[in-house]
């Protein structure tokens, strides 16, 4: 079988570009350079966006996702031990 895209990486954005390019028809083969399944994060954030583009591929993950993260209300961006900006995301 042709695979159309090669998706490098099968963390939350991998996937959710590997899902977005099946919708649309295309054969996607999803490669990583971890041989097996982890229990460790492999990202910080899951944005919104990236929730519901997973939704809408059907995957079903986005419920558990909310429901075992953290919510953040505010980022604090550090240079060195210096605090030179803080990011509310409360809204």
């Amino acid at each position: 079988m042709k695979t159309d895209v090669l998706v490098v990486g099968a963390g939350p954005v991998g996937l959710t570009m590997a899902g977005e390019l099946a919708r649309y028809g295309l054969s996607v083969r999803i490669v990583d350079k971890d041989m097996a399944r982890t229990d460790k994060s492999k990202a910080i954030v899951v944005w919104a966006r990236t929730l519901e583009l997973l939704d809408r591929v059907g995957s079903g993950c986005t419920e558990s996702f909310v429901s075992a993260g953290l919510k953040a209300d505010a980022a604090n961006i550090l240079s060195g031990k210096d605090e030179i900006a803080h990011v509310d995301l409360s809204c």
